[in-house]
């Protein structure tokens, strides 16, 4: 393996790492921004070491582009959040284009795992069959992980406008409860 795989890996695992602890702990504080931050630039370093590694093809390929999605995605995550007042459309971009990055992160980790697995190698077609497969059971549950948690802050929005403010879902309304 080369020194920016290695690079590269380590930037994966640990925006694995701050994405889960991101969505595990309360929302709208301090440690959820300086974490949330942290997630954002471990990203950006793991989507640009994707750009020095061509040992598949040998030149810009699928995986470089899917690098420029998740780009995208992060990019319209962060930007609803930082402009001042955030509103609750805001909110709801900022968790959606998040929610997909770490959803899109999670789906290059099940092709890699799948790439890498003796058994998918065995056979013919195997380990395409493996990357397609756990990428898509990963987006599917992923996306309809999001989709109820973004109906769970909604609710939340219209009944903070409704009664008096509460909080947003955090830890003790996690997305996996």
């Amino acid at each position: 393996m080369t020194p920016i795989g290695i690079v590269h890996i380590g930037f994966g695992v640990l925006s694995l790492v701050l994405g889960a602890l991101v969505l595990a702990l309360p929302k709208g504080t301090q440690r959820h921004r300086v974490l949330g931050y942290a997630y954002v630039i471990s990203m950006v370093l793991l989507n640009g070491t994707a750009f020095g590694i061509y040992r598949l093809l040998g030149h810009f390929g699928p995986f470089h582009a899917l690098a420029l999605i998740s780009l995208g995605g992060l990019l319209s995550g962060i930007l609803p959040v930082l402009r001042k007042p955030v509103t609750d459309g805001a909110m709801i971009g900022h968790l959606m284009g998040i929610g997909w990055s770490y959803v899109g992160l999670w789906a290059a980790t099940a092709a890699e795992v799948a790439v890498r697995l003796p058994a998918m190698q065995a056979y013919e077609g195997g380990t395409a069959t493996g990357t397609v497969v756990g990428t898509a059971v990963v987006m599917i549950i992923g996306g309809g992980l999001l989709s109820r948690y973004r109906m769970r802050l909604i609710h939340a929005m219209q009944s903070k406008t409704q009664r008096a403010p509460q909080a947003l879902p955090g830890a003790d309304d996690a997305l996996f409860s």
